[in-house]
């Protein structure tokens, strides 16, 4: 869809397909993406204008916010898995910021579920297939090259996949997985290296083509992806119920805050 510069930038609309929506504004990301609260025994440290770190109670997961001094606007997350908090990461995931935070929150999620009971999310053994399914579930192209390395492509070309078997290198920190998405300044990359648990994987490339559509106002859209979007108007909110207008609504979680950023908009 072509832009349409009689919109209002502030109007609401729901966006497919989900990879390409691109992020909310600065300051949102948190109350959707991040699950790692202290209540469930989780540390974290917001330095003033820095980053966010946050560690699990027993130390063996680390997610963090980094902010990127040289773009303003920019930065990444990364979430570590570790066999020994003293050593080096078993496994490490990298988000450019531009990755949508609802998809984004689908990892953070099943880091946060598996970490804290449904040890099956942080399996080592689940073959790759898992990690992708989801994608050829949804008619994405798998193809495997000459060397080996598996593509899955979008069927509107603007989103891959790409595996490449580490079988013969044995580095823990490989990125055996690459996914990537978008335009020019609307596209965004996400690595995993080889130990990350294909559940977890599996967990992101559902958030990319399973769900509701995406909801954003018309400024936040990428204006590079514009062109590949179906955008709908959002549903109007509905009014409150009888009896229901003096009621005070609840309070939601406090999430911690992201560092004071401005992105830049093509």
């Amino acid at each position: 869809m072509a832009p349409d510069h009689k919109l209002n930038p502030n109007t609401l609309v729901r966006v497919t397909p989900r990879y390409l929506a691109g992020p909310r504004d600065p300051g949102e990301a948190t109350s959707v993406a991040w699950p790692f609260r202290p209540e469930d025994g989780w540390t974290t440290y917001t330095p003033f204008e820095g980053p966010i770190l946050s560690n699990s109670p027993d130390q063996r997961i680390q997610a963090a916010f980094l902010p990127d001094t040289t773009n303003q606007g920019g930065g990444s997350w990364t979430v570590a898995g570790y066999d020994n908090p003293a050593g080096s990461p078993q496994w490490r995931a990298v988000f450019d910021y531009g990755v949508p935070e609802e998809i984004l929150g689908a990892f953070h999620h099943a880091v946060h579920v598996g970490h804290n009971g449904d040890r099956q999310l942080l399996s080592a053994s689940a073959p790759t297939s898992v990690g992708y399914q989801p994608l050829l579930d949804a008619g994405w192209r798998h193809e495997t090259l000459p060397g080996g390395q598996q593509t899955v492509t979008a069927p509107d070309s603007n989103a891959r996949l790409t595996y490449d078997d580490d079988s013969y290198r044995r580095r823990d920190n490989y990125v055996s997985w690459r996914l990537n998405a978008g335009e020019a300044k609307g596209a965004w990359n996400a690595l995993f290296t080889v130990r990350t648990p294909v559940p977890l994987i599996a967990a992101f490339t559902t958030a990319m083509v399973t769900g509701e559509p995406l909801t954003r106002t018309i400024r936040q859209l990428p204006p590079a992806n514009f062109f590949y979007l179906t955008i709908t108007p959002a549903p109007a909110a509905p009014a409150p119920a009888h009896g229901d207008q003096d009621r005070a609504p609840l309070p939601a979680p406090v999430p911690p805050t992201l560092p004071s950023i401005t992105r830049r908009r093509p």
